[in-house]
């Protein structure tokens, strides 16, 4: 009860909101914790939060700028691309794990992918590169080459990899291409790539 009231007045953060105020990495606020430098505590399905009196002692004590005021809670949006209903909902699932406001849609093929870009306006794809109509090489053609979806970061997934299919995939505007099934450690680290402050700061 005592963690949720704190919720409701704004004296709990998550992890994500920590690392915006402190302006370092997700990953850096779970290395605190870990050691014990920041303390926080678990809510009922697992999640990391931090009173804001305990984050204001670390801040203090460490000598960590930043303006608690600022927070915020904008959600980040996913968006997985394949023709694997099971694949689609795995990521979600592993996603919805996560720290933060997270919104995950899926799509089936290529098509689906390019209309729900647009008005989805998703931050990261995760695009499965063998699909029926539109393989995953020309659905990120088109993403990178719109000034509508230039923006948007690509990620590709694939079952049949190949150094030449990464290659092929980072020639069309992908930041890079795994191999399925991603696990949750490599997941953690391409959405902390992608929607660290940093990261965010500089997609404007």
């Amino acid at each position: 009860m005592a963690s949720t009231e704190s919720n409701r007045h704004g004296d709990c953060f998550t992890s994500h909101e920590v690392s915006r105020v402190c302006g370092v990495a997700p990953i850096t606020v779970g290395r605190w914790i870990r050691a014990g430098k920041l303390k926080a505590f678990r809510t009922v399905g697992g999640h990391r939060r931090i009173l804001r009196s305990d984050l204001e002692a670390f801040m203090e004590a460490f000598g960590i700028p930043g303006d608690l005021g600022r927070r915020s809670e904008k959600t980040r949006r996913v968006m997985v691309v394949d023709d694997d209903e099971i694949m689609v909902k795995v990521l979600r699932e592993l996603i919805g794990t996560l720290d933060g406001a997270w919104e995950v849609k899926g799509a089936g093929d290529g098509f689906e992918a390019g209309r729900l870009v647009e008005t989805f306006e998703p931050a990261l794809v995760f695009l499965d590169l063998m699909m029926p109509g539109m393989d995953g090489f020309e659905v990120c053609r088109r993403i990178k080459s719109d000034a509508r979806t230039e923006h948007t970061e690509i990620v590709g997934i694939t079952g049949y990899f190949t150094e030449e299919n990464r290659e092929k995939l980072k020639a069309c505007g992908a930041i890079d291409l795994y191999r399925k099934p991603i696990d949750l450690e490599t997941l953690q680290e391409i959405l902390e790539q992608i929607f660290s402050p940093a990261s965010e700061t500089s997609r404007g």
